[in-house]
């Protein structure tokens, strides 16, 4: 009986033991991913920045008008897309912005983005290693990211989001979103750009069972062959 019950006790503990193992294991993995998909988005949202530069000296060389300026920048970022269905948007940063470029939504354009609908941000984040913050209620999206960009001049916003479909159609149902943005304050702008994550969980879930299941397997071959 003692020897029984010293044997169980070594089965839970091995159980146990692998289950905080691979747990842990997981959340670190998905921290990774994260972090990965942030700072890609970064990287790209600042690279267009250099396309907003270089409009911007050509209209202070007068090669162009600022007009023209403004409205060749704007197409050259709208036709650019990342990981098949990623794109940019610009906004004004005003306290309550307008939207002067959206690459998949174009009827927001020239729009006031104070819409109800638009209440979707949970978390709000400075910068890549800045704490992440909870919203308090509802919070407007472009409002939130206008205000973050006027203080800390870039950031990071989640929030739910609308999907792009394979057929140019925009899903019914929302998914979890992060996107990075930073302002050029020479036009008054904020460049902008997303990343679903909502594969992330599903992708840490999975190997997340698989190992559980390859412990398990481990632990009861362990004790069948000893």
């Amino acid at each position: 009986m003692k020897i029984k019950s010293e044997l169980l006790a070594k089965i839970a503990l091995l159980v146990i033991g692998s289950i905080a193992i691979v747990g842990l294991n997981a959340y670190v993995s998905y921290l990774d991913m994260m972090a990965e998909r942030k700072l890609k988005t970064k990287h790209l949202v600042e690279s267009r920045q250099g396309i907003l530069k270089f409009y911007h000296d050509k209209a202070i060389q007068g090669t162009i008008t600022e007009e023209v300026a403004k409205k060749e920048a704007k197409a050259a970022i709208r036709n650019i897309r990342y990981d098949q269905n990623e794109y940019f948007w610009i906004q004004t940063d005003d306290k309550t912005p307008t939207m002067l470029m959206h690459a998949t939504t174009p009827e927001l354009e020239g729009k006031i983005l104070n819409d109800k609908k638009f209440d979707c941000v949970t978390h709000i984040q400075k910068n890549m290693h800045s704490k992440i913050m909870e919203t308090i209620g509802k919070t407007n999206l472009f409002i939130a990211i206008s205000e973050l960009a006027k203080e800390n001049g870039e950031g990071f916003i989640f929030y739910q989001w609308t999907k792009p479909q394979a057929d140019g159609t925009l899903s019914t149902q929302s998914y979890p979103k992060i996107s990075y943005f930073q302002e050029y304050k020479e036009w008054g702008w904020i460049v902008g750009s997303g990343i679903y994550v909502d594969d992330v969980k599903e992708s840490v879930l999975k190997n997340l069972m698989m190992s559980l299941l390859l412990a398990l397997i481990s632990i009861f071959v362990w004790f069948k062959l000893r």
